[in-house]
């Protein structure tokens, strides 16, 4: 059952997360190169969403990547920990090619022949096999089932570590994501209060030149437009900023740009399940 929950936990948990973001990176890879940009004029834009960013900061994730490794050791651990209790076969073979059959010498009267005369008698054959085994088997070595034990729960510490490295990674990404999100949020709405200053600019202009209202209402505009000018470009720093954090948070190049989904109206804080938009 431990090896089973190994398999199926870690490896193809790894090898899914990877599958499914391959074709994202080959995207922001060639977004970044200019390659796609040579066949289309305009700028293309990647589109990356909530979960498509989750799988990418854990297939990237440093910390995810030492997390397996303690897990893959711990198993290592456990095995050198099983190998104390269970039995030992050893198993040997022996070949021997005779190029000559030694020969003795015998009274060949032992075989019906005259008195006093030898009789030459080979002993022996021309290949020789020889093999065996041997079982051991431990019966009771109390340190022995120790060691399984400590080793056991070593390994399920492991994965906890594992399962809250993952934790950890997710939960950074989903704020870190929604972080972009609220600085792309009031970016809109400078750009929409500075718009506006724009419109009242010239129909404060307008009225002034018809006699309406006098030049410093037109001036009080100005100043207020002037005004905003550093808080949109503080906006444009913090939608950048944000978006440096994401990359670094999935393991992206800075130099990669990419464009995220998702709508905060529809954002759910409490919800259990990792959707696009939340």
């Amino acid at each position: 059952m431990i090896h089973i929950l190994k398999d199926d936990y870690l490896e193809n948990t790894n090898r899914n997360m990877l599958r499914n973001t391959i074709f994202v990176l080959i995207s922001l890879l060639l977004s970044a190169s200019g390659v796609v940009a040579q066949v289309n004029t305009m700028k293309p834009t990647v589109k990356v969403d909530l979960q498509t960013a989750i799988e990418t900061a854990l297939a990237n994730s440093t910390d995810m990547k030492r997390a397996l490794l303690s897990v893959r050791d711990a198993d290592q651990l456990e095995d050198l920990a099983w190998a104390e209790v269970l039995p030992t076969i050893s198993a040997d073979m022996t070949y021997t090619r005779n190029m000559e059959i030694p020969v003795n010498f015998v009274p060949g009267e032992f075989f019906g022949g005259a008195p006093g005369s030898l009789v030459p008698i080979a002993f022996g054959t021309d290949n020789s096999w020889d093999g065996g085994f041997s079982v051991q088997q431990t019966l009771f070595r109390g340190q022995a089932f120790i060691g399984i034990s400590s080793s056991s729960v070593f390994r399920m510490a492991q994965l906890e570590n594992y399962r809250a490295a993952s934790q950890l990674v997710v939960t950074q990404t989903r704020q870190v994501y929604h972080t972009v999100l609220i600085a792309k949020e009031q970016l809109r709405l400078q750009e929409a209060t500075i718009s506006r200053l724009r419109e009242n600019l010239a129909d404060n202009k307008s009225r002034a030149d018809a006699g309406i209202i006098d030049d410093y209402e037109v001036l009080r505009v100005e100043v207020q437009l002037r005004n905003e000018d550093p808080r949109i470009q503080q906006s444009r720093n913090a939608v950048n900023a944000a978006y440096r954090n994401l990359k670094i948070i999935m393991g992206m190049p800075v130099d990669v740009d990419f464009e995220i989904e998702g709508d905060l109206s529809a954002f759910n804080i409490l919800s259990t399940e990792v959707s696009p938009t939340n």
